[in-house]
């Protein structure tokens, strides 16, 4: 029992991928929900995992890292990974299960068959979805994606993009919105002023789903202005050799905002998105956001209002020029993009949300809310 009476539900939450901003997003919101459940995290440590993890988890929640889990598709991984998370949930006992990333999903949902405990699912982009995979590949993630679909529990999308596909794989589907904790005040006018250099920017992995060749094409185009890179991956060598172009490798989460803070533009010219939250952490620091005109970004972002959309790099170029001279209301579109955050993507919101989410599923009702359709966006 909770310590105010109420039932105290466990909670075993699943990420292979504990990373970049699906390891944010998770750190802020089960840090937030740990005085109201039990939890118990499972994860893959990758490069990019903060070695100070044990660290940034509330002392109250538990960490259990995974062997089993590693990157790609291997068939002896995901049967491994089955094992040894059958094993976890059958000594912790937990009363509802999330699993987060298409590899958690798939092993995670091959481990609870047999089992009466509720599952969900969030794929933080469905791999099936992603451009740069090959045809053969998205195929066979499509296929196990629709077949896992039919062994029960809900797919809980992070956007409303991420719910439309998966209601073509199963009715049991909802979604609630990405966010972030949000702790800066408005943006202060800027300083930047007209004809001078824009430090324009992006973060994540260096892989393909992130386009790095459209950040190349963009460099020659934007001369007078820097362009930086917060992260590292494959496909560094791509960034190499261009004179206004920076990879800054991992940082701190400290001083990677502190460098985000820092910039005039923020880029996200990525090709697939569940919802970004560099993008909502750009937009919450003040930098005017421009991303690639996608279903998820479309979400975030409405075109000249509070952001801009385009399509590739040439037409990215053509908004930092109108930015740089002034052609544009900076200002204005600084202020509406952190207004958003704060009315729709803030961590105080979609807290709630999740909190009534897990103690739907626990208590057998979540059937009935997801029916309803009131498992979309913000549940209230």
């Amino acid at each position: 029992m909770s310590g105010n009476g109420q039932q105290r539900y466990k909670l075993l939450v699943v990420c292979e991928a504990m990373a970049t901003g699906i390891y944010f997003f998770l750190n802020s919101l089960l840090n937030r929900i740990c005085d109201q459940y039990d939890i118990v995290v499972v994860y893959a440590e990758r490069s990019e995992t903060p070695k100070d993890i044990r660290e940034q988890f509330d002392p109250r929640i538990r960490l259990i890292k995974m062997d089993a889990f590693r990157r790609g598709m291997d068939p002896r991984m995901i049967l491994n990974a089955r094992k040894e998370l059958r094993k976890i949930i059958d000594a912790e006992k937990p009363d509802v299960i999330h699993l987060n990333s298409s590899m958690a999903g798939i092993a995670g949902r091959l481990a609870v068959v047999g089992t009466k405990i509720p599952t969900l699912y969030t794929p933080h982009l469905f791999a099936h979805l992603q451009p740069n995979f090959s045809k053969v590949k998205r195929i066979v993630f499509q296929v196990a994606e629709w077949l896992l679909a039919r062994t029960g529990g809900y797919i809980i999308g992070v956007s409303r993009s991420e719910y439309e596909a998966a209601a073509k794989l199963t009715r049991r589907a909802g979604y609630v919105n990405n966010c972030i904790d949000v702790t800066l005040p408005p943006p202060a006018p800027t300083q930047h002023q007209p004809g001078e250099g824009l430090r324009a920017g992006t973060s994540g992995r260096i892989l393909p789903q992130k386009c790095p060749h459209r950040f190349r094409e963009l460099a020659p185009l934007v001369p007078q202005d820097t362009l930086v890179w917060i992260g590292d991956g494959e496909l560094r060598t791509e960034l190499e050799g261009l004179d206004n172009v920076q990879v800054l490798g991992w940082m701190s989460r400290r001083d990677a905002m502190k460098t985000v803070q820092g910039l005039d533009v923020f880029l996200l010219l990525s090709d697939s998105e569940g919802l970004s939250i560099s993008l909502l952490e750009a937009m919450e620091s003040g930098a005017v956001c421009i991303a690639s005109d996608i279903d998820a970004n479309r979400q975030l972002l409405e075109d000249g209002v509070d952001g801009f959309l385009v399509k590739d790099a040439a037409e990215a170029a053509k908004v930092m020029d109108k930015i740089r001279a002034h052609e544009v209301d900076i200002n204005a579109i600084r202020a509406r993009a952190y207004e958003k955050v704060i009315a729709q993507y803030n961590l105080d919101i979609i807290t709630r949300s999740y909190s009534t989410v897990y103690t739907l599923a626990a208590t057998g009702q979540l059937d009935e809310w997801i029916r309803a359709g009131r498992i979309k966006g913000v549940v209230q």
